[in-house]
């Protein structure tokens, strides 16, 4: 069939005609994708995800909305009142006496904004290369005039290792633990000025330390700590009387606001909110708490209203329920989200304090062998999912909201359904996006593989964080279980019904799931019961088993070599090897296929990991993710996205298609003779070099959704030759091939849906740059980071995966090059076709120049690319002085490299290397991840 081909590369394209501004993180190689509509488009597969990603649905919005400090502002309404407090720090790296005074000359520190890490590292570094020890940060401010007569309170939702903060030279909060918020009520302290500068002083040590949980040694640990202030600050103001904040008011299953539902159907459901409210006025006050539920367009479906009294300095939870007729129900196949508003007035009726919640009604039944029931219906199919860590490439932990919300959107899109907080609670930004995006989320207190009995403290602050960590987290729709015990840990018999009895202390809720492994202690008592397929359990509990961690196959914990474990460089038949592994292996082991065979008691798993990451006890990092550090797809990601079932509301509405084909073979002198194409289409037909092939089925005796199709014998590199070969003598004439392509026809239902054309990468002839920006705008806020990539391509827009070249970035504009001049980041060698960057925005609007060249270019060498981007003002004010932020610039500075790792003896790390590998062998059945 004839068609025309529209060369055009995507960052000429303007955002009127994508309609969109944004250029998402997948390209297709050398895809070309034709639609039933039979007309062909000869545009990279990101681009039609770009289009159709973010346009309106039945269940949510056109893009995120981030909360501030846990909650959304009431609209034209300032009773209360949030500020950003990422911007203006100055950071020192080392320990110095003295930094806390507030006469302290600082006016030789760095300039750094929030999140902010310890260190700018490359991707492929491991083994405990990152810096441990103490630092500090230090913040000039000023309260505004608007606000100096309110309460001031300072949240940090995260500060590594243990911490020390000053307000003005005074110590306010020491704090151990790294990863839930810190608050602070700096008008309570005595400290504060409201009528001239403040100074915020912040000690941070990630240094090892058993003392609190993990306690873990970071030369024995799986993963990094990372370090500094990795997480937002916000700064807020409210009036004396106000709804407290849950985690300071320190009360089980208390404080702030808490919701939760029953009697959940199609046709109704009850509501339950309960508000803490303190009265720190100096009267008694008459209130009355306003209740309205919200659905997307801002009708109010339900309210509620409750008249109290309050004595001065009195605090009390108030109750309300209500119901909602015909409510839309929160799933991961529709995510709908209502926004619940909290408002306290006045005995005149005015909005003293309040604020609104996205809030998911649902309802989550365990029925043993039964399986999943959500929403009173059995859940069809398996829970499938990753585990996550809070990482991305080069700035370790200090991952910006804007790159959470990408997270969660790469993975959704690929077709996850759950994701497993390994092994700590991570930011509240992140749980957001999962909230609308639809993904369920087991969130797991801070632990692996490590437990202090001799100090009874540690269990104290492990209590401590599984409180705090469902006080936190306990509104959001996207929580499907708590994990409150740390992973593969041999705690004490008893912590085991302690943890189980906190969590529903916390949680009291019909939804809360408490999860633990399978044999351990008082594990008959919990929920969900963490075991694999292919442990056989279901015979010896009537509980639902879930796995939450699976595809990891190493020979041994100490050389770790796995086939499932695929550095994205080292090209495609690892790449091929990872994704049949994590599909249907050949030998018998976790995989696609035994969660499908198991029975419906065995609800799904996560596989470990959904990305590549860098670890404590390893020089090498764990390369078994299907996407890179930088969230650049392998094979198994194509795997994992063909599962996803055409039908599904989610599919439906969110895909401008809702069928997947992807031909898994670049054509390359090095690529097999056997033809993978990854599909959830009923059959397909592959067409090779211009000459039909048979159509081939999925396998019918395999019960995963959908199995990938291996076409056999149906690619040779001297087909795609163009200069004659010579014939052997006497032998046949070979029939002249009519194209040099591979061509892949979908089926549904008996018609074409969907046609995918791969054909083999020319000449390297241009450098490309590609922005990942999954439907967001950059912000000119000094934390938003812009992945962008350049990749290598031929004439004709084909992806040049077998090329080495190194690249040189550079930026101009409203934007700082993250790591620039650091040996392994700028420059940056193509790996499969493709070198990243990072970019951060500063504070001032305007545009974003990147430029991208070859780092030896030559008289035959491919020319490089200009890429321009425009950042637009933030949403919400941020507090700094402005004196403090000229040099955000400078990144150069700001990437610095790690000091020596401090010195560990070669006894010790052969004593921890022994004892993870029999932590790793005992609590891995079989030897392996579950």
């Amino acid at each position: 069939m004839p068609f025309t081909a529209v060369k055009k590369p995507l960052h000429n394209v303007s955002l009127q005609q994508v309609a969109v501004p944004i250029m998402p993180v997948f390209s297709s190689d050398n895809l070309f994708l034709m639609h039933h509509t039979g007309k062909w488009i000869l545009l990279s597969l990101y681009l039609l995800l770009s289009v159709s990603g973010f346009s309106q649905t039945p269940f949510r919005e056109a893009g995120p909305r981030f909360s501030t400090d846990g909650f959304f502002k009431l609209p034209d309404n300032n009773a209360r009142q949030v500020y950003g407090f990422n911007n203006g720090w100055l950071y020192h790296k080392g320990d110095i006496n003295d930094a806390e005074q507030t006469n302290f000359i600082d006016s030789s520190w760095q300039e750094v904004q929030l999140p902010h890490g310890l260190d700018i590292l490359p991707e492929f570094v491991s083994g405990g290369v990152d810096y441990q020890g103490t630092v500090w940060y230090r913040k000039h401010f000023r309260i505004p005039a608007a606000i100096r007569d309110k309460k001031i309170t300072l949240t940090f939702e995260a500060v590594m290792g243990k911490s020390a903060i000053y307000l003005n030279g005074h110590l306010i909060k020491e704090h151990k633990g790294g990863y839930l918020p810190i608050v602070l009520d700096l008008s309570s302290s005595g400290d504060l000025n409201p009528d001239g500068e403040n100074v915020i002083a912040v000690m941070a040590d990630n240094s090892n330390d058993p003392t609190y949980p993990p306690g873990k040694p970071q030369y024995g640990l799986d993963f990094t700590y990372g370090g500094g202030i990795y997480r937002d600050a916000w700064l807020l103001a409210t009036n004396d009387i106000y709804i407290t904040n849950a985690i300071a008011a320190n009360k089980a299953a208390g404080g702030g606001v808490r919701v939760d539902y029953t009697n959940v159907s199609e046709t109704k459901a009850m509501v339950h909110v309960s508000t803490d409210i303190q009265n720190g006025s100096a009267k008694n006050a008459s209130l009355t708490v306003l209740l309205k539920l919200k659905d997307k367009d801002g009708k109010i479906v339900a309210t509620s209203q409750k008249r109290i009294k309050l004595q001065t300095g009195q605090e009390e939870e108030v109750p309300q329920s209500f119901n909602v007729s015909d409510p839309l129900l929160w799933s991961p196949d529709h995510p709908y989200l209502y926004d619940l508003y909290v408002e306290v007035l006045d005995k005149h009726h005015r909005v003293i304090d309040g604020y609104y919640i996205r809030t998911g009604i649902k309802s989550i039944e365990l029925r043993g062998r039964e399986g999943l029931y959500l929403n009173g219906k059995p859940f069809r199919g398996k829970l499938m999912g990753v585990n996550h860590h809070q990482a991305f490439g080069y700035i370790g932990n200090a991952v910006p909201d804007n790159l959470l919300w990408a997270d969660a959107k790469i993975m959704r899109d690929v077709g996850i359904r759950i994701i497993r907080l390994s092994h700590y609670p991570q930011s509240p930004e992140f749980m957001d996006a999962c909230d609308e995006l639809g993904i369920f989320m087991i969130v797991c207190s801070p632990g692996w593989q490590f437990w202090n009995g001799k100090d009874p403290a540690f269990e104290k602050l492990m209590e401590r964080d599984i409180r705090r960590m469902i006080r936190r987290d306990r509104n959001h729709a996207s929580v499907f279980a708590w994990e409150p015990l740390p992973n593969e840990t041999r705690y004490p018999k008893e912590f085991g019904k302690t943890a189980y009895d906190i969590t529903h202390a916390e949680d009291p809720s019909q939804n809360c799931i408490a999860a633990n492994n399978y044999g351990y202690p008082y594990w008959q008592m919990y929920d969900l019961i963490y075991a694999n397929p292919v442990s056989h359990l279901e015979t010896k509990t009537d509980k639902c088993l879930f796995t939450r961690e699976w595809g990891d196959n190493v020979d041994d914990w100490s050389a770790q070599n796995a086939a499932n474990r695929v550095n994205i460089a080292w090209g495609e038949n690892p790449q091929l090897m990872q994704a049949k592994q994590f599909a249907d292996p050949a030998y018998y082991f976790d995989s696609w296929e035994n969660f499908y065979e198991a029975p419906r008691q065995d609800i799904g798993g996560c596989l470990w990991h959904f990305f590549d990451t860098p670890r404590g006890y390893h020089p090498d990092p764990f390369y078994g993710g299907i996407v890179t550090a930088f969230r650049r797809p392998k094979y198994a990601y194509y795997l994992f996205q063909s599962q996803q079932d055409p039908h599904s509301t989610y599919v439906k509405e969110e895909e401008k298609d809702p069928y997947y084909l992807y031909i898994a073979n670049i054509m390359s002198p090095f690529s097999p003779a056997d033809v993978t194409v990854f599909t959830n289409c009923d059959s397909v037909k592959l067409v090779a070099f211009g000459m039909d092939s048979s159509i081939l089925t999925p396998i019918k005796n395999l019960k995963m959704p959908y199995p990938p199709l291996i076409f056999k014998n149906m690619f040779h590199f001297m087909d795609t030759k163009r200069i004659p070969a010579p014939v052997r003598e006497g032998a046949a004439t070979v029939e002249k091939r009519s194209n040099d392509q591979l061509t892949a026809i979908g089926y549904a239902n008996g018609k074409e849906v969907i046609r995918v054309t791969r054909r083999p990468a020319g000449r390297p002839a241009k450098i490309i740059l590609k922005a990942d920006l999954q439907g967001l705008k950059p912000v000119a806020d000094g934390s938003f980071i812009i992945p962008v990539f350049a990749v290598m391509e031929d004439a004709h827009g084909v992806v040049k995966h077998l090329n080495d070249e190194w690249i040189r970035f550079s930026v101009e504009g409203s934007g700082v090059l993250i790591g620039d001049g650091l040996p392994g980041i700028n420059p940056h060698p193509l790996l499969w076709g493709e070198a990243p960057a990072l970019v951060r925005t500063n504070l001032t609007p305007g545009k974003i120049k990147i430029i991208a060249r070859l780092e030896y270019p030559g008289q035959q060498t491919p020319e490089g690319d200009t890429l321009i981007l425009q950042s637009v003002p933030a949403a919400i004010p941020f507090l700094y002085e402005e004196k403090y932020t000229r040099d955000l610039n400078n990144d150069a500075t700001a990437a610095t490299t790690p000091d020596k790792a401090s010195a560990v003896s070669e006894s010790r790390k052969k004593e921890t290397l022994k004892k993870v590998e029999e932590d790793q062998t005992k609590f891995t059945p079989g030897g392996g991840k579950e």
